[in-house]
Order: C-alpha cells, then sequence, then structure tokens
C-alpha cells in the first residue's frame, strides 16, 4: 500500500504493541513487516497486530467500528457514507418491521371499516375518490357504452369487494346509461348487462 492509503492516521490499535503500532500507523508492506515480526506468512501479519478502530462511527450510538486489517479499514473508510453497529442495526430492522406490521395492520382495519360501513358513507372517503378517478381516467373520460363525455358515473359491477375494489369490479357510465341500467337491470337498447 501506498503513503497515500486512506485509512493511514484514521486508525487507532486496539492492543498497544510495537506489532500494533507499526501496522496501523505506517504503510509498510505486508512483506516487510512480515520480515519485522520474524512471520513466515505475510497474510498473517494483521492477526499479530490485532483489530484497531477506525475512524467511522455508528450513526445511531456513536460507536467506533473495528476493523481486523488495513484492506478492510481502507475499503469501509472509501465506501462508507454512513454506518450502522451490529446491535444498532438490528436495533433499527426491529423498528422497521414493527412499524412496517403497524402499518399493514392499520390497512387492514381501515380496509375492514371501509367494508362495512353504510355505502352513502363510503362514497364520501378519499378512498372511493381515488378509486372513481382511476375508473374514469381508464375510460378514458367517456362512458363505456355510448363514448359519450361530460360528467360520468362510476357503477359497481359488483360489491362483493366493496371497499377494496379492484377497476374490473366498476364501470364507468354517462348518467343516462347509468340510469338505464338501474331501471332494467341492463342496457336497455344493447340488451348487455354492465
Amino acid at each position: 500500500m501506498s503513503e497515500g492509503t486512506n485509512w493511514l492516521g484514521r486508525a487507532t490499535p486496539i492492543k498497544d504493541s510495537h506489532a500494533a503500532r507499526r501496522y496501523w500507523c505506517s504503510a509498510a508492506s505486508a512483506k516487510e513487516l512480515a520480515a519485522e515480526f520474524a512471520c513466515a506468512n505475510p497474510a498473517r501479519v494483521n492477526k499479530i497486530a490485532g483489530p484497531a478502530t477506525i475512524d467511522l462511527h455508528c450513526i445511531d450510538c456513536g460507536k467506533a467500528k473495528i476493523a481486523t486489517s488495513r484492506s478492510d479499514a481502507e475499503s469501509d473508510l472509501k465506501d462508507a457514507r454512513w454506518y450502522r453497529c451490529r446491535p444498532c442495526n438490528q436495533a433499527h430492522r426491529d423498528k422497521k418491521q414493527r412499524d412496517q406490521w403497524a402499518k399493514w395492520k392499520q390497512e387492514a382495519e381501515r380496509k375492514d371499516e371501509l367494508r362495512w360501513m353504510p355505502y352513502k358513507d363510503y362514497l364520501g372517503t378519499d378512498e372511493w375518490s381515488e378509486r372513481r378517478k382511476s375508473v374514469i381516467r381508464r375510460a378514458g373520460f367517456r362512458c363505456q357504452i355510448c363514448a359519450s363525455e361530460g360528467r360520468l358515473h362510476v357503477h359497481h359491477r359488483t360489491y362483493v369487494r366493496r371497499g377494496v375494489e379492484r377497476i374490473e369490479d366498476m364501470v364507468a357510465l354517462c348518467a343516462d346509461c347509468h340510469e338505464l341500467f338501474h331501471l332494467h337491470g341492463k342496457l336497455a337498447e344493447s340488451g348487455r348487462a354492465a
């Protein structure tokens, strides 16, 4: 490693020994240090020196990250924009999971509430308003029977999934086609049910 490596000066050895200070506080190569430490294998030099804390702190608790080798320290310092230690990361994941479960539970309760509320109240909800807009957009802002433009009604083909309707459960109709359907149970001129 060259003199300009980014772990240099940003690592503090945990052991207070000559080997740890030489390994973590110099740019000497692993081969040079292996010869200096009388170690046959340069890959084991980091084991002799021991770990070091590096200048990368947990965003939650502020605890410094521990690196076991200079290459790990270099990649951690080069790649990391932030760091979260293992206990904080587990706590973060647990909180995220609890929040997700709470959100799902709240959504399920809301769907159940929509399903059983009086129909007129349901038609005043934000959820119905969004579904209505989706059906009209899908129909190209035209009646799906006569293709007339203007104020459109959204008719339920089925109430089985009321509150969580699929877009296919509804059809966009003009006032005239909607009235015909409610008078005859089908569209009189075509003889087809909507």
